[in-house]
């Protein structure tokens, strides 16, 4: 304990000086915000020994303080938002036959994978689940929904979901999982119904419980998150 504390002391004398020493020779701290200044500060103080072997030899003292998207976390929100509300307030294109690729979310990787699914299957299952018909960041189903539900009945090729749209994999696994659908395999370059694939879902355990699905020849072609387990340790 007394190593973590002289450690979290260290960090802020260095972090003081950094500061105090920009503000001196520079008067001002670029474009950061109060808030923006305080939250890197924070950072320092527990990063301080890769600051001063790497960064400030490498970089010098100014890349401290400049601004960077990676540090821009209200505007990656209201990045997000201002996303799925375009495709809440005008829904791009959408068909009767619906394909997107498998995606792992306990790694959150592509996999070598294909879905195709019939937009009737999705807009059922999507209306099991209730979602409120209202925008909301953290309502994606009614988005998705909403984007299904104004298909053109008459088109019957081929159409991909958004890629702002990531709750869809998930729906994609529980549509597998209920036996709907038709995947193409990459590695095996085989095609298969969804009632062809195996589903196992993980032994539940502290933390995500995961839903898999893999083809004849035990290649993973999705994987959803399913149950969230918090275990208390007396």
């Amino acid at each position: 304990m007394n190593y973590f504390i002289a450690y979290i002391v260290l960090g802020a004398v260095c972090t003081s000086v950094i500061i105090i020493y920009q503000y001196v020779s520079k008067k001002h701290f670029k474009d950061l915000s109060k808030e923006d200044l305080i939250q890197r500060a924070i950072a320092w103080i527990f990063l301080w020994p890769i600051i001063i072997i790497y960064t400030l030899p490498q970089s010098g003292l100014n890349t401290l303080f400049e601004k960077h998207e990676a540090f821009d976390f209200k505007g990656a929100i209201d990045r997000r938002h201002n996303e799925l509300l375009a495709l809440w307030e005008s829904p791009p294109e959408c068909s009767n036959i619906v394909e997107t690729n498998g995606y792992d979310e306990s790694t959150y990787e592509s996999l070598n994978a294909k879905f195709v699914f019939n937009a009737h299957d999705i807009e059922a299952h999507l209306n099991e689940l209730g979602p409120k018909s209202e925008f909301s960041v953290l309502n994606q189903d009614a988005i998705i929904l909403k984007w299904i539900n104004q298909r053109n009945a008459d088109d019957n090729r081929v159409c991909t979901v958004p890629e702002e749209l990531d709750r869809f994999n998930s729906t994609a696994n529980s549509l597998l999982i209920k036996g709907l659908g038709k995947v193409h395999c990459d590695d095996c370059q085989t095609e298969y119904t969804a009632n062809q694939l195996n589903c196992i879902s993980d032994k539940l355990s502290a933390g995500w419980n995961f839903k898999r699905i893999k083809c004849c020849n035990g290649h993973i072609l999705s994987v959803a998150k399913g149950i969230h387990l918090n275990c208390r340790s007396n």
